[in-house]
């Protein structure tokens, strides 16, 4: 059960390793893009590919869907990026376990936007975590992880990339262990738990009055979505990438201090931050020093 790349990256190394795949399951298809066409997610169209049997519910709590579910018989469910809860009568199912593989180090951010959020936050390591579904969001025992380092300059997407690979190998490395009973889960400490709440909009937008630091972690930890934002004379400038640099800065934050080949030199507080690839409203991605001389950025204009 997953629909992102995530999950593509888990269920193809599942049915690399010949293990008998009875059903993927994801969200219907739904529309995307400026033409709002109906496009099935990455999952769907590898389970297409390989003719494995497909599942599109509306909702798992459909009671027909726990049906269908119920006559597979399954010894596993693998869900990696799903994005929905599995009510009991689910996770009663499979005969040995219900598996999930979270993008976190358990029990530090349990929740929906794990890799995001440890960027965001600045954290210098994360990993995945191949847990046991029960009723409480992520707060299953854990029957393994695997560790990474986050370069300081690593954005989410990136991560997201690297995540995916460690998990899908976890996975394929415990899997037959867990089935003998050879593997037992060790349960979380609750006290210990933080969350990764959902992400929005309203996550990308900039107050230059923060850190060099804490902006510069803004923007890598909204790659691909829903990306660092800030204006200039009302338009709205979209921040994909950007540099700590290590001038001190006392002008007020959201000042332009410096335009270069590099970028775009802000202001921030008591720090400088460079913004090395943007976009404009309506406008192409481009490199922030392009973008600079074709807007005619000079210093001492400021973002909002």
């Amino acid at each position: 059960m997953g629909s992102p790349h995530f999950a593509r990256v888990v269920l193809e190394a599942l049915h690399n390793a010949n293990y008998p795949l009875l059903a993927v399951v994801t969200g219907p298809d739904r529309p995307s893009g400026r033409g709002q066409q109906i496009h099935s997610c990455e999952t769907a169209l590898f389970a297409k590919e390989k003719k494995i049997k497909l599942y599109q519910p509306t909702s798992v709590k459909e009671p027909a869907f726990i049906q269908e579910m119920k006559k597979l018989k399954p010894d596993f469910f693998v869900i990696a990026a799903f994005g929905q809860f599995l009510p009991k009568a689910l996770l009663e199912i499979p005969k040995i376990a219900p598996l999930n593989l979270h993008a976190s180090l358990l029990p530090y951010y349990r929740g929906a936007a794990p890799i995001h959020w440890a960027v965001l936050n600045g954290e210098n390591k994360t990993g995945v975590s191949l847990m046991h579904i029960t009723s409480k969001m992520d707060a299953g025992p854990v029957y393994a992880t695997a560790e990474t380092p986050i370069d300081p300059n690593e954005n989410s997407h990136n991560l997201t990339m690297r995540l995916a690979q460690m998990g899908a190998k976890l996975l394929l490395a415990k899997l037959d262990s867990i089935f003998t009973g050879k593997l037992k889960a060790i349960p979380q400490d609750d006290s210990r738990a933080t969350y990764a709440s959902s992400l929005t909009k309203n996550h990308g937008l900039i107050h230059w009055n923060k850190s060099a630091q804490s902006i510069h972690n803004q923007v890598r930890g909204l790659i691909p979505w829903p990306v660092s934002h800030t204006f200039i004379d009302n338009k709205l400038l979209k921040i994909y990438d950007s540099l700590v640099l290590p001038e001190k800065s006392e002008i007020d934050p959201g000042n332009v201090v410096l335009i270069t080949p590099r970028g775009i030199h802000v202001s921030c507080f008591h720090s400088t931050l460079c913004l090395t690839e943007v976009q404009l409203e309506g406008k192409k991605r481009m490199s922030a020093s392009e973008f600079a001389r074709g807007y005619r950025l000079k210093e001492g204009m400021k973002f909002a």
